[in-house]
C-alpha cells in the first residue's frame, strides 16, 4: 500500500544520503508495481528477487525479456530459481549459476532469505558476484536439506 511504499522510499532516500549500498528484496510479487521500478532505479544497488517476483517486475515469463527489463533497473540483479540455483545479471550480462550438487529439499521455508544472506555475506567479504551467488546457493541448500534442521555456519 501507499504507506508501506512511502516508508520504503524514505528509508532508501536516507540510505542514499548516507552513501550506503542498498540491497533490496521486495519479498512478494503482488506488491510490485510501476512505482517500485522507479524506486529501484533511483536507489537500489543490488536487487535480489525470486523468479515469481522477477516475472511480475518484467511483466513476462520470458527469461530474455526478464533479463532485459531488470538490467535496465540496476547494475547487479540476482534472481533465485529454486533448486536450479540463480541467475546473475551483472553489467548487462546474464549467467545461470547452478548449485554444485543435487539435494532433496524437505522444507524450503526461508531458502530465499538464506540465499540472500549468503550472497550479501559474500559481497561484504569482497567475493565476486559469481562467488557470492555460489555461496548463497550453498547456504540455502544447507538450510533445506533436512527436516527440522538447525542451521549451522558453513563459512
Amino acid at each position: 500500500n501507499q504507506t508501506n511504499y512511502a516508508i520504503i522510499e524514505k528509508i532508501m532516500q536516507e540510505c542514499a544520503n548516507q552513501q550506503c549500498i542498498v540491497y533490496f528484496n521486495p519479498g512478494a510479487p503482488n506488491i510490485i508495481g510501476k512505482e517500485f521500478k522507479t524506486l529501484i532505479k533511483s536507489f537500489v544497488d543490488v536487487l535480489i528477487l525470486n523468479h515469481d517476483e522477477a516475472k511480475a517486475m518484467a511483466n513476462t515469463s520470458s527469461e530474455q525479456e526478464i533479463a532485459q527489463t531488470l538490467n535496465q533497473l540496476t547494475d547487479l540483479v540476482v534472481v533465485t530459481t529454486g533448486m536450479n540455483g540463480c541467475l546473475l545479471l551483472n553489467n548487462r550480462s546474464t549467467m545461470h549459476i547452478r548449485p554444485d550438487r543435487r539435494i532433496t529439499a524437505y522444507d524450503t521455508t526461508g531458502a530465499g532469505d538464506a540465499f540472500a544472506a549468503g550472497f550479501i555475506h559474500g559481497i561484504l567479504k569482497n567475493k565476486t558476484p559469481y562467488e557470492s551467488c555460489e555461496y548463497g546457493n550453498n547456504v540455502a541448500h544447507q538450510l533445506i536439506c533436512e527436516r527440522g534442521r538447525a542451521f549451522r555456519c558453513i563459512y
